[in-house]
Protein backbone atom coordinates (compact mmCIF):
# COMPACT_ATOMS: atom_id res chain seq x y z
CA UNK A 1 0.00 0.00 0.00
CA UNK A 2 1.34 3.46 -1.02
CA UNK A 3 0.35 6.84 -0.61
CA UNK A 4 -0.99 6.88 -4.12
CA UNK A 5 -3.16 3.94 -3.63
CA UNK A 6 -5.98 6.62 -1.61
CA UNK A 7 -6.69 10.03 -1.74
CA UNK A 8 -5.23 12.06 0.54
CA UNK A 9 -8.42 11.90 3.03
CA UNK A 10 -8.13 8.53 3.12
CA UNK A 11 -4.86 8.19 4.01
CA UNK A 12 -5.18 11.08 6.94
CA UNK A 13 -8.05 8.63 8.28
CA UNK A 14 -6.26 5.99 7.43
CA UNK A 15 -3.44 7.30 9.64
CA UNK A 16 -5.80 8.30 12.84
CA UNK A 17 -7.59 4.92 12.37
CA UNK A 18 -4.19 3.47 13.07
CA UNK A 19 -3.55 5.66 15.96
CA UNK A 20 -6.51 5.18 17.86
CA UNK A 21 -6.49 1.30 17.21
CA UNK A 22 -2.98 1.74 19.50
CA UNK A 23 -4.30 3.70 21.83
CA UNK A 24 -6.99 1.37 22.28
CA UNK A 25 -4.87 -1.56 23.09
CA UNK A 26 -3.00 1.00 25.45
CA UNK A 27 -5.97 1.84 27.00
CA UNK A 28 -6.80 -1.57 27.56
CA UNK A 29 -3.34 -2.52 28.74
CA UNK A 30 -3.08 0.18 31.54
CA UNK A 31 -6.99 -1.23 32.52
CA UNK A 32 -6.01 -4.49 33.00
CA UNK A 33 -2.74 -4.00 34.40
CA UNK A 34 -4.91 -1.97 37.10
CA UNK A 35 -2.35 1.07 36.59
CA UNK A 36 -5.24 3.66 36.69
CA UNK A 37 -9.25 2.83 37.01
CA UNK A 38 -12.27 4.50 35.21
CA UNK A 39 -11.09 3.85 31.60
CA UNK A 40 -14.59 2.96 30.56
CA UNK A 41 -15.84 6.05 28.67
CA UNK A 42 -12.02 6.58 26.95
CA UNK A 43 -12.30 2.77 25.91
CA UNK A 44 -15.94 3.87 24.44
CA UNK A 45 -14.72 7.06 22.62
CA UNK A 46 -11.95 4.95 20.99
CA UNK A 47 -13.90 2.60 19.99
CA UNK A 48 -16.29 5.09 18.20
CA UNK A 49 -13.19 6.60 16.41
CA UNK A 50 -12.21 3.87 15.05
CA UNK A 51 -15.27 2.82 14.26
CA UNK A 52 -16.22 5.91 12.14
CA UNK A 53 -12.62 6.37 10.79
CA UNK A 54 -12.33 3.12 9.34
CA UNK A 55 -16.01 3.13 8.24
CA UNK A 56 -14.42 5.60 5.55
CA UNK A 57 -12.90 2.56 4.33
CA UNK A 58 -15.71 0.47 4.36
CA UNK A 59 -17.67 -1.91 1.22
CA UNK A 60 -21.04 -3.50 1.70
CA UNK A 61 -20.66 -6.34 3.75
CA UNK A 62 -19.34 -4.20 6.71
CA UNK A 63 -22.33 -1.57 6.40
CA UNK A 64 -24.48 -4.28 6.94
CA UNK A 65 -22.70 -5.06 10.26
CA UNK A 66 -22.66 -1.51 11.23
CA UNK A 67 -26.16 -1.10 10.49
CA UNK A 68 -27.22 -3.62 12.44
CA UNK A 69 -25.27 -2.39 15.61
CA UNK A 70 -27.12 0.83 14.83
CA UNK A 71 -30.45 -0.59 14.84
CA UNK A 72 -30.03 -2.51 17.69
CA UNK A 73 -28.71 0.14 19.46
CA UNK A 74 -32.04 2.02 19.06
CA UNK A 75 -33.78 -0.83 19.89
CA UNK A 76 -31.82 -1.19 22.95
CA UNK A 77 -32.45 2.39 24.22
CA UNK A 78 -36.10 1.92 23.29
CA UNK A 79 -36.78 -1.73 25.22
CA UNK A 80 -34.12 -1.57 28.01
CA UNK A 81 -34.25 -0.01 31.10
CA UNK A 82 -30.74 0.29 31.63
CA UNK A 83 -30.39 0.82 28.32
CA UNK A 84 -27.02 3.11 28.54
CA UNK A 85 -25.09 0.86 30.59
CA UNK A 86 -25.45 -2.08 28.60
CA UNK A 87 -24.58 -0.02 25.63
CA UNK A 88 -21.17 0.97 27.20
CA UNK A 89 -20.70 -2.55 28.32
CA UNK A 90 -21.41 -3.91 24.62
CA UNK A 91 -18.20 -0.51 23.32
CA UNK A 92 -15.89 -2.30 25.96
CA UNK A 93 -16.64 -5.95 24.43
CA UNK A 94 -15.89 -3.96 20.63
CA UNK A 95 -13.24 -1.61 22.24
CA UNK A 96 -11.61 -5.54 23.66
CA UNK A 97 -11.75 -7.13 20.33
CA UNK A 98 -9.86 -4.35 18.86
CA UNK A 99 -7.46 -4.02 21.49
CA UNK A 100 -6.28 -7.93 21.30
CA UNK A 101 -6.46 -7.95 17.60
CA UNK A 102 -3.91 -4.76 17.39
CA UNK A 103 -1.37 -6.41 19.59
CA UNK A 104 -1.79 -9.67 18.05
CA UNK A 105 -1.35 -7.76 14.69
CA UNK A 106 2.23 -6.76 15.67
CA UNK A 107 3.67 -10.11 16.18
CA UNK A 108 2.02 -10.90 12.49
CA UNK A 109 3.51 -7.58 11.12
CA UNK A 110 7.26 -8.41 12.18
CA UNK A 111 7.11 -12.14 11.38
CA UNK A 112 6.20 -11.31 7.41
CA UNK A 113 9.04 -9.35 7.70
CA UNK A 114 11.39 -12.03 8.87
CA UNK A 115 13.75 -13.65 6.56
CA UNK A 116 13.71 -17.09 9.29
CA UNK A 117 9.97 -16.98 9.59
CA UNK A 118 10.05 -17.74 5.73
CA UNK A 119 13.00 -20.69 5.75
CA UNK A 120 10.94 -22.23 8.42
CA UNK A 121 8.36 -22.30 6.17
CA UNK A 122 10.38 -23.06 3.04
CA UNK A 123 11.47 -26.15 5.01
CA UNK A 124 7.96 -27.24 6.02
CA UNK A 125 6.06 -26.87 2.47
CA UNK A 126 9.74 -29.06 1.15
CA UNK A 127 8.93 -32.13 3.42
CA UNK A 128 8.48 -35.37 1.33
CA UNK A 129 4.65 -36.54 1.20
CA UNK A 130 5.09 -39.07 3.21
CA UNK A 131 5.42 -36.89 6.30
CA UNK A 132 4.39 -33.37 4.35
CA UNK A 133 0.89 -33.35 6.56
CA UNK A 134 1.65 -33.79 9.52
CA UNK A 135 4.52 -31.42 8.84
CA UNK A 136 1.95 -28.46 7.51
CA UNK A 137 -0.29 -29.26 10.07
CA UNK A 138 1.95 -28.87 13.41
CA UNK A 139 4.41 -26.02 11.50
CA UNK A 140 0.52 -24.17 10.25
CA UNK A 141 -0.10 -24.80 14.38
CA UNK A 142 2.64 -23.12 15.75
CA UNK A 143 2.94 -20.71 12.75
CA UNK A 144 -0.75 -19.48 13.64
CA UNK A 145 0.41 -18.73 17.33
CA UNK A 146 2.48 -15.28 15.88
CA UNK A 147 0.59 -15.11 12.25
CA UNK A 148 -2.75 -16.08 12.87
CA UNK A 149 -4.64 -16.04 9.42
CA UNK A 150 -1.11 -15.11 8.13
CA UNK A 151 -0.74 -18.68 8.52
CA UNK A 152 -2.50 -19.89 6.27
CA UNK A 153 -1.03 -17.04 4.02
CA UNK A 154 2.37 -17.73 4.28
CA UNK A 155 2.50 -21.95 4.04
CA UNK A 156 -0.46 -21.85 2.24
CA UNK A 157 1.00 -19.63 -0.69
CA UNK A 158 4.50 -21.96 -0.76
CA UNK A 159 1.91 -25.10 -0.93
CA UNK A 160 0.83 -23.77 -4.35
CA UNK A 161 3.57 -22.35 -5.83
CA UNK A 162 6.01 -24.97 -5.12
CA UNK A 163 8.19 -27.13 -7.61
CA UNK A 164 6.36 -30.59 -7.69
CA UNK A 165 7.97 -32.62 -10.50
CA UNK A 166 4.88 -34.99 -10.35
CA UNK A 167 3.79 -35.05 -14.43
CA UNK A 168 -0.15 -36.24 -13.39
CA UNK A 169 -2.21 -33.04 -13.21
CA UNK A 170 -4.87 -34.88 -11.00
CA UNK A 171 -2.36 -36.41 -8.70
CA UNK A 172 -0.71 -32.41 -8.41
CA UNK A 173 -4.36 -31.03 -8.17
CA UNK A 174 -4.42 -33.85 -4.96
CA UNK A 175 -1.32 -32.76 -3.35
CA UNK A 176 -2.12 -29.13 -3.49
CA UNK A 177 -5.69 -29.98 -1.39
CA UNK A 178 -4.04 -32.00 0.79
CA UNK A 179 -0.80 -29.75 1.84
CA UNK A 180 -4.00 -26.62 2.14
CA UNK A 181 -5.77 -29.00 3.94
CA UNK A 182 -2.93 -29.56 6.42
CA UNK A 183 -2.16 -25.81 6.54
CA UNK A 184 -5.79 -24.88 7.82
CA UNK A 185 -6.44 -27.68 10.14
CA UNK A 186 -2.82 -26.64 12.07
CA UNK A 187 -4.59 -23.36 12.34
CA UNK A 188 -8.08 -24.45 13.98
CA UNK A 189 -6.29 -26.83 15.99
CA UNK A 190 -4.27 -23.92 17.23
CA UNK A 191 -7.36 -21.78 18.00
CA UNK A 192 -8.48 -23.78 20.17
CA UNK A 193 -6.32 -23.71 22.77
CA UNK A 194 -3.56 -20.86 22.25
CA UNK A 195 -3.94 -17.81 24.40
CA UNK A 196 -3.00 -15.82 21.53
CA UNK A 197 -5.63 -16.28 19.80
CA UNK A 198 -9.32 -14.34 19.64
CA UNK A 199 -11.39 -17.34 19.98
CA UNK A 200 -9.83 -18.11 23.33
CA UNK A 201 -9.72 -14.02 24.35
CA UNK A 202 -13.19 -13.89 23.48
CA UNK A 203 -14.14 -16.86 25.57
CA UNK A 204 -12.47 -16.33 28.50
CA UNK A 205 -13.87 -12.64 28.85
CA UNK A 206 -17.43 -13.98 27.98
CA UNK A 207 -17.19 -16.56 30.56
CA UNK A 208 -15.50 -14.38 34.03
CA UNK A 209 -15.12 -17.66 35.99
CA UNK A 210 -12.79 -19.81 33.09
CA UNK A 211 -9.46 -19.06 33.51
CA UNK A 212 -6.45 -20.41 30.74
CA UNK A 213 -4.71 -22.21 33.31
CA UNK A 214 -8.03 -24.54 33.25
CA UNK A 215 -9.16 -25.12 30.18
CA UNK A 216 -5.12 -25.83 28.99
CA UNK A 217 -5.45 -29.74 29.17
CA UNK A 218 -8.94 -30.52 27.77
CA UNK A 219 -8.31 -28.05 25.40
CA UNK A 220 -4.95 -29.51 24.32
CA UNK A 221 -6.67 -33.02 23.89
CA UNK A 222 -9.49 -31.60 21.48
CA UNK A 223 -6.25 -30.05 19.57
CA UNK A 224 -4.72 -33.33 19.34
CA UNK A 225 -8.50 -35.04 18.45
CA UNK A 226 -8.34 -32.39 15.74
CA UNK A 227 -4.95 -33.67 14.46
CA UNK A 228 -5.70 -37.13 14.89
CA UNK A 229 -8.53 -36.97 12.71
CA UNK A 230 -7.09 -35.17 10.10
CA UNK A 231 -3.56 -36.80 9.54
CA UNK A 232 -6.41 -40.58 9.33
CA UNK A 233 -8.61 -38.77 6.38
CA UNK A 234 -5.07 -37.75 5.02
CA UNK A 235 -3.73 -40.96 4.77
CA UNK A 236 -7.13 -42.40 3.36
CA UNK A 237 -6.70 -39.41 0.87
CA UNK A 238 -3.17 -40.20 -0.12
CA UNK A 239 -2.74 -41.67 -4.26
CA UNK A 240 -0.89 -44.72 -4.31
CA UNK A 241 3.08 -44.49 -5.15
CA UNK A 242 3.65 -46.00 -8.51
CA UNK A 243 6.78 -47.29 -8.77
CA UNK A 244 8.28 -45.51 -11.64
CA UNK A 245 7.75 -42.57 -9.55
CA UNK A 246 11.03 -40.80 -8.92
CA UNK A 247 12.31 -40.33 -5.47
CA UNK A 248 11.20 -36.85 -3.79
CA UNK A 249 13.87 -34.12 -3.71
CA UNK A 250 15.63 -33.48 -0.19
CA UNK A 251 13.75 -30.39 1.98
CA UNK A 252 16.09 -27.41 1.56
CA UNK A 253 18.03 -26.54 4.93
CA UNK A 254 17.55 -28.54 7.66
CA UNK A 255 15.37 -28.90 10.56
CA UNK A 256 17.31 -26.32 12.16
CA UNK A 257 15.52 -23.66 9.92
CA UNK A 258 12.56 -24.44 12.53
CA UNK A 259 14.61 -22.81 15.49
CA UNK A 260 13.66 -19.55 15.66
CA UNK A 261 9.93 -20.73 15.64
CA UNK A 262 10.77 -22.66 18.37
CA UNK A 263 12.50 -20.17 20.58
CA UNK A 264 9.87 -17.74 19.98
CA UNK A 265 7.23 -20.05 21.48
CA UNK A 266 9.56 -20.51 24.54
CA UNK A 267 10.14 -16.72 25.20
CA UNK A 268 6.22 -16.10 24.98
CA UNK A 269 4.93 -18.97 27.04
CA UNK A 270 7.74 -18.15 30.09
CA UNK A 271 6.99 -14.98 29.60
CA UNK A 272 3.25 -14.88 29.87
CA UNK A 273 3.38 -17.71 32.41
CA UNK A 274 5.72 -16.21 34.39
CA UNK A 275 4.20 -12.53 34.58
CA UNK A 276 0.83 -14.36 35.62
CA UNK A 277 2.04 -16.44 38.73
CA UNK A 278 3.80 -13.33 39.97
CA UNK A 279 1.02 -10.95 39.11
CA UNK A 280 -1.83 -12.97 38.81
CA UNK A 281 -3.10 -10.49 35.90
CA UNK A 282 -5.49 -12.12 33.56
CA UNK A 283 -3.76 -14.16 31.12
CA UNK A 284 -5.25 -12.01 28.10
CA UNK A 285 -4.38 -8.69 29.90
CA UNK A 286 -0.93 -9.60 29.66
CA UNK A 287 -0.92 -11.08 26.24
CA UNK A 288 -2.05 -7.55 25.12
CA UNK A 289 1.05 -5.38 27.32
CA UNK A 290 3.20 -8.66 26.15
CA UNK A 291 3.00 -9.34 22.61
CA UNK A 292 3.84 -5.81 21.29
CA UNK A 293 6.83 -5.83 23.29
CA UNK A 294 7.98 -8.82 21.77
CA UNK A 295 7.52 -7.81 18.34
CA UNK A 296 9.08 -4.48 19.20
CA UNK A 297 12.60 -6.33 20.35
CA UNK A 298 12.49 -8.93 17.58
CA UNK A 299 11.71 -6.04 15.05
CA UNK A 300 14.85 -4.56 16.31
CA UNK A 301 16.91 -7.61 16.15
CA UNK A 302 15.58 -7.76 12.63
CA UNK A 303 16.38 -4.13 11.43
CA UNK A 304 20.46 -4.48 12.79
CA UNK A 305 20.53 -6.29 9.40
CA UNK A 306 20.51 -3.88 6.44
CA UNK A 307 20.16 -6.55 4.37
CA UNK A 308 16.80 -6.92 5.11
CA UNK A 309 15.98 -3.39 4.00
CA UNK A 310 13.89 -2.56 7.47
CA UNK A 311 14.37 0.45 9.82
CA UNK A 312 12.73 0.20 13.40
CA UNK A 313 10.71 3.36 12.67
CA UNK A 314 9.86 3.02 9.35
CA UNK A 315 8.47 -0.28 9.81
CA UNK A 316 6.49 0.33 12.92
CA UNK A 317 4.91 3.73 11.23
CA UNK A 318 4.06 1.39 8.13
CA UNK A 319 2.42 -0.90 10.71
CA UNK A 320 0.46 1.77 12.30
CA UNK A 321 -0.36 3.97 9.31
CA UNK A 322 -0.76 0.89 6.69
CA UNK A 323 -0.76 -2.60 8.10
CA UNK A 324 -3.74 -2.04 10.60
CA UNK A 325 -6.23 0.43 8.32
CA UNK A 326 -5.41 -1.93 5.45
CA UNK A 327 -7.59 -4.57 8.30
CA UNK A 328 -10.04 -2.49 8.51
CA UNK A 329 -12.55 -5.27 7.20
CA UNK A 330 -12.04 -8.20 9.38
CA UNK A 331 -11.42 -5.04 12.31
CA UNK A 332 -14.68 -3.59 11.57
CA UNK A 333 -16.87 -7.01 11.06
CA UNK A 334 -15.23 -8.73 14.75
CA UNK A 335 -16.05 -5.29 16.25
CA UNK A 336 -19.63 -5.36 15.41
CA UNK A 337 -19.63 -9.20 15.78
CA UNK A 338 -18.86 -8.34 19.31
CA UNK A 339 -20.84 -5.51 19.77
CA UNK A 340 -24.07 -7.05 18.49
CA UNK A 341 -23.51 -10.06 20.42
CA UNK A 342 -23.60 -7.92 23.76
CA UNK A 343 -25.76 -5.46 23.07
CA UNK A 344 -28.47 -8.49 21.34
CA UNK A 345 -28.37 -10.83 24.14
CA UNK A 346 -30.29 -8.77 26.98
CA UNK A 347 -33.02 -7.89 24.30
CA UNK A 348 -32.97 -11.61 23.62
CA UNK A 349 -33.47 -12.41 27.34
CA UNK A 350 -36.70 -11.12 28.22
CA UNK A 351 -37.98 -13.06 25.14
CA UNK A 352 -36.89 -16.43 25.96
CA UNK A 353 -38.67 -15.84 29.34
CA UNK A 354 -41.93 -14.56 27.88
CA UNK A 355 -42.01 -17.88 25.47
CA UNK A 356 -41.13 -19.89 28.89
CA UNK A 357 -38.08 -20.65 28.08
CA UNK A 358 -35.51 -21.20 30.79
CA UNK A 359 -31.99 -21.86 30.15
CA UNK A 360 -30.93 -23.16 33.50
CA UNK A 361 -33.36 -25.39 33.50
CA UNK A 362 -31.29 -26.98 30.41
CA UNK A 363 -29.41 -30.10 31.33
CA UNK A 364 -25.88 -29.87 31.51
CA UNK A 365 -24.62 -32.50 28.57
CA UNK A 366 -27.19 -30.47 26.44
CA UNK A 367 -25.46 -27.26 27.45
CA UNK A 368 -21.94 -28.50 26.12
CA UNK A 369 -23.63 -30.11 22.95
CA UNK A 370 -25.17 -26.57 22.36
CA UNK A 371 -21.59 -24.69 22.43
CA UNK A 372 -19.96 -27.34 20.29
CA UNK A 373 -22.60 -27.72 17.27
CA UNK A 374 -24.47 -24.65 17.58
CA UNK A 375 -21.50 -22.31 16.62
CA UNK A 376 -20.66 -24.01 13.25
CA UNK A 377 -24.54 -24.71 12.68
CA UNK A 378 -24.99 -20.99 12.62
CA UNK A 379 -21.54 -20.46 10.77
CA UNK A 380 -22.97 -22.16 7.21
CA UNK A 381 -25.70 -19.61 7.63
CA UNK A 382 -23.21 -16.27 7.55
CA UNK A 383 -23.08 -15.93 11.62
CA UNK A 384 -19.52 -14.98 12.77
CA UNK A 385 -18.57 -17.16 15.48
CA UNK A 386 -17.82 -14.59 17.84
CA UNK A 387 -21.49 -13.34 16.97
CA UNK A 388 -22.99 -16.78 17.58
CA UNK A 389 -21.06 -17.12 21.21
CA UNK A 390 -21.55 -13.39 22.20
CA UNK A 391 -25.11 -13.87 21.76
CA UNK A 392 -25.29 -17.36 23.35
CA UNK A 393 -22.90 -16.68 26.58
CA UNK A 394 -25.04 -14.17 28.38
CA UNK A 395 -28.02 -16.28 28.28
CA UNK A 396 -26.38 -19.47 29.75
CA UNK A 397 -26.83 -20.26 32.83
CA UNK A 398 -23.91 -19.54 35.40
CA UNK A 399 -21.77 -23.28 35.74
CA UNK A 400 -22.52 -23.88 39.32
CA UNK A 401 -26.52 -24.33 38.85
CA UNK A 402 -26.18 -27.21 36.48
CA UNK A 403 -23.09 -28.86 37.88
CA UNK A 404 -20.57 -28.05 35.45
CA UNK A 405 -17.46 -25.69 35.83
CA UNK A 406 -16.55 -22.73 33.88
CA UNK A 407 -13.78 -24.34 32.57
CA UNK A 408 -16.34 -27.05 30.75
CA UNK A 409 -18.02 -24.44 29.37
CA UNK A 410 -15.50 -22.99 28.05
CA UNK A 411 -13.43 -26.27 26.69
CA UNK A 412 -16.69 -26.60 25.12
CA UNK A 413 -17.37 -23.04 23.49
CA UNK A 414 -13.70 -23.22 22.27
CA UNK A 415 -14.60 -26.86 20.26
CA UNK A 416 -17.36 -24.83 18.70
CA UNK A 417 -15.09 -21.97 17.12
CA UNK A 418 -12.59 -24.36 15.85
CA UNK A 419 -15.48 -26.80 13.86
CA UNK A 420 -16.63 -23.40 12.38
CA UNK A 421 -13.74 -22.39 11.73
CA UNK A 422 -13.20 -25.41 9.37
CA UNK A 423 -16.84 -26.09 8.01
CA UNK A 424 -18.36 -22.55 7.52
CA UNK A 425 -17.88 -21.12 4.09
CA UNK A 426 -17.78 -17.57 5.76
CA UNK A 427 -15.17 -17.96 7.31
CA UNK A 428 -12.04 -16.19 7.26
CA UNK A 429 -9.85 -19.93 7.02
CA UNK A 430 -12.08 -21.11 4.18
CA UNK A 431 -11.98 -17.86 2.04
CA UNK A 432 -7.90 -17.74 2.20
CA UNK A 433 -8.11 -21.56 1.83
CA UNK A 434 -10.83 -21.28 -1.12
CA UNK A 435 -8.65 -18.35 -2.83
CA UNK A 436 -5.09 -20.12 -2.76
CA UNK A 437 -6.81 -23.55 -4.16
CA UNK A 438 -8.74 -21.80 -6.90
CA UNK A 439 -12.05 -23.48 -5.32
CA UNK A 440 -15.05 -21.79 -3.34
CA UNK A 441 -15.00 -21.44 0.39
CA UNK A 442 -18.02 -23.18 0.08
CA UNK A 443 -15.96 -26.26 -1.73
CA UNK A 444 -13.64 -26.34 1.17
CA UNK A 445 -15.71 -25.74 4.36
CA UNK A 446 -18.36 -28.25 3.30
CA UNK A 447 -17.24 -30.55 0.76
CA UNK A 448 -13.61 -30.83 2.05
CA UNK A 449 -14.16 -30.54 5.73
CA UNK A 450 -17.57 -31.46 6.34
CA UNK A 451 -16.98 -35.00 7.21
CA UNK A 452 -13.72 -34.13 8.81
CA UNK A 453 -15.74 -31.78 11.12
CA UNK A 454 -18.66 -34.33 11.93
CA UNK A 455 -16.04 -36.91 12.87
CA UNK A 456 -13.52 -34.23 15.29
CA UNK A 457 -16.55 -32.67 16.24
CA UNK A 458 -18.10 -36.04 17.63
CA UNK A 459 -14.86 -37.19 19.14
CA UNK A 460 -14.62 -33.97 20.66
CA UNK A 461 -17.84 -33.98 21.95
CA UNK A 462 -17.52 -37.27 24.04
CA UNK A 463 -13.86 -35.88 25.41
CA UNK A 464 -15.75 -32.68 26.50
CA UNK A 465 -18.14 -34.89 28.23
CA UNK A 466 -15.55 -37.13 29.72
CA UNK A 467 -14.17 -34.03 31.16
CA UNK A 468 -17.20 -32.51 32.51
CA UNK A 469 -18.84 -35.94 34.35
CA UNK A 470 -16.03 -38.47 35.05
CA UNK A 471 -12.66 -36.50 35.22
Amino acid sequence: MTHSDFSRPASISAGLAGIALVATAGVFVVNEWGAVTGLDGLTAALVLAVTLLLALRSQAKEMIFLALTLALTGLALVSLQDAPAKILHALQTAGFIAAIFTALATLRAVAESSPAIRRSGQYLAAQPPGRRYAALTLGGHAFTLFLNYGSIVLLGSMAVTRDDPEPDARIRALRTKRMLLAVQRGFVSAIIWSPLSLSVAITLTLLPGARWVDIIFPCLVSSFLLFICGWAMDARARPPVKPQARQPRAPTGAWRALAPLGLLLLILGGLLSGLHSLTGIRTIGLVVGVVPCVAAVWLSIIARDWRNGLTFGGRAQAYVTQDLPALSKEILILMSAGYIGSIGAPIIEPLLASAGLDPAEMPAWSVLLLLIWLLPLAGQFGMNPILSFSLIAPLLPSAETIGLSSSNIAAAALAGFALSGASSPFTATNLLTGTLGNVSAFEVGVRWNGTYTLLAGSLISIWIGICAFLL
